[in-house]
């Protein structure tokens, strides 16, 4: 019988796992999100933890029974709620970015056991440098495409037209220069969900 994927098959247990993106520039990773996208976007481990893994959620994921309705009416298998480590109430109204970050990285500090938080985009923060299971910067480092060329041996990427500074320069060039379809790669990101 095949196992069933989920986070706790990859990450040894007593992780704690935030798929959430520091706001702005931090992490050299330009996130404009919404913070209710950003709440959307880091309830999805609730699905896939698996057993041992602990999840970082905001408190809107799972008060006003969303839990209760996302596992009793439609049947979503959520994590348990002893591995769900909730992000303080009082961040669900602010809006402001860097006072987000702050809130954040303060939760972060508390919740997780040195060694122990993984983030996607995590937040260079000296304050958490020793809770991260991999080291912060090799993290930015492999998310980076512009280190494609380092990362991936030639003949796996995909052949590279041209590469801009900017968005303005590229508009400048396309849509003449191109064949489509075609694949953009940006350095950095600009908050979308795809």
């Amino acid at each position: 019988m095949k196992q069933p994927s989920h986070l706790g098959r990859v990450f040894p247990k007593e992780t704690v796992y935030f798929y959430g993106f520091p706001f702005g520039w931090d992490s050299h990773f330009l996130n404009e999100s919404s913070p209710e996208d950003e709440e959307c976007v880091a309830g999805r481990p609730m699905v896939c933890a698996g057993p041992g893994v602990k999840v970082v959620v905001y408190s809107n994921s799972v008060k006003n029974g969303v839990y209760e309705t996302l596992t009793g009416n439609f049947g979503v298998p959520l994590v348990s709620p002893n591995q769900q480590l909730i992000l303080p109430q009082a961040l669900d109204s602010v809006r402001d970015p860097s006072r987000r970050n702050e809130i954040l990285i303060q939760a972060l500090a508390r919740y997780a056991p040195d060694g122990r938080l993984v983030m996607a985009q995590p937040f260079l923060d000296p304050r958490l440098a020793n809770k991260y299971m991999v080291k912060p910067e090799v993290t930015v480092h492999l998310n980076d495409k512009k280190n494609l060329e380092e990362l991936v041996p030639s003949e796996y990427r995909i052949r590279e037209m041209a590469r801009y500074e900017n968005g303005s320069a590229f508009a400048q060039a396309a849509p003449h220069r191109f064949e489509y379809p075609c694949v953009i790669k940006l350095t950095s990101s600009g908050g979308v969900m795809a």
